[in-house]
């Protein structure tokens, strides 16, 4: 019901005490990144596995999938100091599930819309895992949604005899790749040292901190002419609602389009990626070709970067014909007759 201005969560901020270092990252790399592979398979506790320590250090990640601390019901009570709808509710009422899995008739049918909680958030993330690496294959596309499909008929008629309300919600849309951006080719033309700036790649998103005038001015002037990508300021960035005061998560920003991704990027390392692509086999094409199949865009002009809300339930009408992701929380709040907290700025899509 926050924008991320306010509530803080929004990818990597510089972190200011990167002197500070592990033994873990003096090690070399092709050594640290097993060590966080085994980690990560043996507790799921590493935040983006694929960064190396000598280079993660610098900065302060955020929410992300791979940090299962954002995936406990507990956790996600306030974000950012901001009180959510789970807080709202309270952890007793309230409970957020988690699934990776693509078994879901098995593993996940018995454990919701039991009637036990007045909110319940499933956050089917084999939907974003099979796109993300199979949507150039419409034959798995097709088996996998087929298979969501009828969970949620399953689950839509279980909800009917517990009399409870089904709405299904997506952030966002999926695009499929055809071309990427290799950032770090161009970069390296500028003939900069690495105390000039700080970057941080993500797929659709690459962000910039300068430490002299000089590399602001040759970085901006190399990113505000790539093609297939959008340069942002943040001025820019206050026209989608991101009002930040300072530049913790970047001075200057460069998105994709649809159908384009950063590759090289901070989410590659060849190693984990070897990892990633074995250990589970939808992303198994990962191992013969590294740069995603899919992706969505971030700038909200794009449509793939919208998404869709729809309550499956006769008693609910649609009030709104567009809304935006800080509308979900009041209006899951209002359908339960819970007053949302005040630091909410978000409309009521439905009514009753």
């Amino acid at each position: 019901g926050t924008y991320p201005h306010q509530h803080g969560m929004w990818g990597v901020q510089l972190n200011s005490d990167s002197a500070k270092s592990s033994i873990l990252e003096k090690l070399p790399g092709i050594i640290s990144t097993t060590v966080q592979c085994v980690i990560d398979k043996l507790k799921g506790s590493i935040e983006l596995p694929c960064i190396p320590p000598n280079r993660r250090k610098n900065f302060r990640i955020l929410r992300t999938q791979h940090n299962r601390y954002y995936q406990k019901t507990e956790n996600l009570l306030y974000i950012g100091g901001y009180k959510s709808c789970l807080g709202a509710i309270g952890p007793h009422k309230s409970i957020y599930l988690f699934s990776r899995t693509s078994n879901l008739m098995k593993s996940i049918i018995q454990k919701v819309a039991t009637g036990d909680y007045l909110l319940e958030i499933l956050q089917l993330y084999s939907i974003d895992l099979v796109q993300r690496w199979n949507i150039d294959r419409p034959d798995v596309i097709a088996k996998y949604f087929k298979d969501t499909d009828e969970f949620i008929v399953k689950l839509h008629k279980k909800c009917i005899e517990n009399n409870i309300t089904l709405i299904l919600f997506s952030d966002h849309g999926y695009e499929k790749i055809t071309g990427h951006i290799n950032l770090n080719e161009e970069l390296n033309k500028l003939k900069l040292s690495k105390g000039d700036y700080t970057q941080f790649t993500e797929l659709s998103m690459a962000r910039f901190w300068f430490h002299t005038d000089n590399a602001r001015s040759k970085v901006v002037n190399l990113l505000s002419c790539m093609n297939n990508a959008d340069f942002l300021t943040l001025d820019d960035l206050n026209k989608y609602k991101l009002e930040f005061s300072d530049n913790k998560y970047g001075d200057v920003f460069l998105m994709t389009h649809p159908g384009y991704v950063f590759f090289p990027n901070d989410f590659y390392h060849p190693l984990a990626n070897l990892y990633l692509g074995l250990t589970d086999l939808r992303q198994l094409p990962r191992t013969y070709n590294p740069v995603h199949r899919g992706d969505h865009s971030l700038i909200p002009v794009y449509d793939s970067a919208k998404g869709f809300i729809l309550a499956m339930d006769k008693r609910i009408k649609a009030e709104l014909k567009d809304a935006e992701l800080t509308d979900v929380a009041p209006t899951l709040l209002d359908i339960l007759r819970i007053k949302k907290p005040d630091t909410m700025n978000g409309h009521i899509i439905y009514s009753q």
